[in-house]
């Protein structure tokens, strides 16, 4: 019942990027009464316009509006061009690094690409995220820009990167959005896992990407660290269609040894984590990730709860849904749910952050208490009302 009570164009969109979901389903979706300019916002900000298009395509696009299909075939073909775009300055950037002796492991979405993917336009992203030995980043951050990369320093000063895993984001010379991460290490300092850059260099393998060797993470280290990122870096409140198409890719590998994998969950502290992406996966887009890995991960909480944590969870993971009015609150149910401690990077993320307000005492500051307290009453009464047993729409029927 999680994912009935997800926007019809959230599930939409979860059952089209879904490689198993059925052409009958999807059809049953595209008959509802769905919002397609919020369709195309969200393919927007999941990255999942290929994604999408692809599903779409299945079934030949019956039902969907004509002009929609169309934006949504040039959103994808937009997307195409970026990939293969940003797959050549990654070929270029190695060609930079091997004359120096710079060793590359390629993380997330560039190591999928080359690795659980066929093809790097498969896999969508907007940044190349690459790991260097510590005491090369600095050279390898140097030699980048001085072959085109660009440093924003306004947006991102150094010294906001004195503590954290990885150099300051340079730009694409050609300004389409994507960017270039050089990583020291896997999360910033301070985290709880017992899973470090040190381990993934250990068990990498070597491939061949544009005719230079580089390294990528071994498969178990490629979910590991999906799940950590997801579930922890952005407290499953962004990259979920990314994320949930990972999750899929690994399933239909064939090459993971799930006993394996949770004890290495268990042992890196990342059990949590794994235990939630899992899980939303199998729930929201009905991923078969098995039953028994859910079990053996799961955390000691009632099921009762895991039943209201699985719901508060599938309705931040797009920002079209009903949301949890109080930030403070989001934030304890995360703590709970995961029970590794804070999350470093939820302020970067914007929880906690608060609005500005006027002057106390003042007109505007009274209109402004009003409000927000109205607000927040009947932002509460949604959400309770779908977290703890409603449906924002309809059940999909096949």
């Amino acid at each position: 019942m999680t994912a009935s009570s997800l926007s019809p164009e959230s599930q939409l969109l979860l059952l089209a990027i879904s490689g198993h979901g059925d052409d009958r389903k999807i059809q049953c979706a595209l008959q509802q009464d769905l919002d397609w300019l919020k369709i195309q916002a969200l393919t927007r900000h999941e990255k999942a316009a290929l994604l999408l298009w692809r599903g779409l395509e299945k079934i030949g696009n019956k039902g969907v509006p004509e002009e929609h299909a169309a934006a949504l075939e040039k959103l994808a073909q937009i997307w195409r061009f970026k990939l293969l775009h940003l797959e050549s300055l990654l070929h270029r950037t190695l060609d930079v690094y091997s004359k120096r002796g710079i060793e590359v492991l390629l993380l997330k979405g560039s190591g999928l690409a080359y690795t659980a993917y066929s093809s790097f336009e498969e896999r969508p992203m907007y940044d190349l995220d690459i790991l260097v030995q510590p005491e090369q980043a600095k050279e390898a951050w140097i030699l980048a820009r001085e072959d085109g990369w660009v440093w924003d320093s306004a947006r991102s000063p150094l010294p906001q990167f004195d503590d954290h895993h990885h150099l300051p984001p340079l730009d694409d010379p050609q300004r389409t959005g994507g960017s270039l991460e050089i990583h020291t290490d896997l999360c910033r300092p301070g985290h709880q896992f017992r899973f470090s850059a040190r381990e993934m260099w250990q068990d990498a393998r070597e491939i061949s990407v544009g005719g230079h060797k580089v390294r990528v993470p071994s498969l178990h280290h490629q979910i590991l660290h999906t799940c950590i990122h997801f579930a922890w870096g952005h407290a499953m409140r962004r990259k979920s269609i990314l994320t949930l198409n990972d999750v899929e890719t690994f399933v239909n590998c064939g090459e993971v040894d799930w006993s394996e994998l949770v004890d290495q969950a268990r042992e890196t502290r990342a059990d949590t984590c794994c235990y939630w992406t899992f899980r939303l996966a199998r729930k929201t887009a009905g991923i078969q990730v098995p039953e028994e890995v859910l079990e053996a991960l799961r955390p000691n909480v009632p099921e009762f709860a895991l039943n209201r944590f699985e719901r508060h969870f599938a309705l931040h993971m797009f920002p079209s849904e009903v949301r949890c009015p109080s930030v403070l609150a989001g934030k304890s149910i995360w703590q709970l749910a995961i029970r590794r401690g804070e999350c470093e990077e939820m302020e970067l993320l914007g929880v906690g952050r608060k609005p500005k307000k006027s002057p106390p005492g003042s007109f505007q500051d009274l209109l402004q208490r009003s409000s927000n307290q109205l607000q927040s009453l009947r932002g509460w009464g949604r959400y309770l009302r779908v977290a703890l047993a409603g449906q924002v729409a309809p059940p999909l029927r096949g």
